[in-house]
């Protein structure tokens, strides 16, 4: 019953987002997604607000590389110190100063470097990893035996990620649930087993 409700919750929150202004879907929406995944994460409220500036950090270093900021296209998301890099860069080289930069970055564990070779995504490319990373999120919340709050989710040319501090029943569990969403490429599980 409890997940069924936070399932509708969060649910009710994706649908009303494409509705809000820009900042204020936001705002709005991750307020209260926030204040849920807090409540459930097991990572401790430090290490939420350690990750938190890992990737403010290193999404600054990625934006001031006029390589990086001119060229390439690359999403950060950090769990426990570990890093995932997503997107796109035209070479080989850029790709790898993106892990150079974001390994600088004091508090980072690990870099993951998923970033794939080629040009920036079209608009609506990137909408639609955005659509594809709501819909996944959204059925993992619906998804029986499973917290989805522990779980981080991230899309990148139709390749979904899964980041988290679960154990390997919930992971399997969630990559599971993911192999069987329209549009997904791949599933690439970036999980720390507890």
């Amino acid at each position: 019953m409890k997940s069924s409700i936070k399932a509708c919750l969060y649910a009710g929150i994706l649908a009303l987002l494409p509705v809000l202004n820009g900042c204020t879907a936001i705002i709005i929406g991750g307020a209260a997604v926030t204040t849920i995944i807090i409540a459930n994460d097991q990572r401790s409220l430090g290490s939420i607000i350690d990750d938190t500036n890992i990737e403010i950090k290193i999404s600054s270093k990625l934006k001031h590389h006029s390589g990086l900021s001119e060229h390439a296209y690359i999403g950060t998301t950090s769990t426990n110190g570990i890093v995932l890099l997503i997107g796109t860069a035209p070479t080989v080289g850029l790709k790898e100063t993106a892990s150079q930069q974001a390994s600088s970055v004091d508090g980072v564990r690990q870099v993951v470097n998923q970033i794939e070779i080629g040009s920036k995504p079209s608009n609506s490319q990137i909408s639609s990893d955005a659509y594809l990373a709501s819909k996944v999120k959204t059925l993992l919340y619906s998804a029986e035996k499973m917290d989805a709050t522990r779980i981080n989710v991230a899309a990148s040319n139709d390749v979904v990620y899964l980041m988290g501090l679960v154990t390997q029943t919930e992971a399997d569990n969630a990559t599971a649930v993911v192999r069987k969403v329209g549009g997904v490429k791949r599933v690439v599980k970036v999980f720390e087993i507890k």
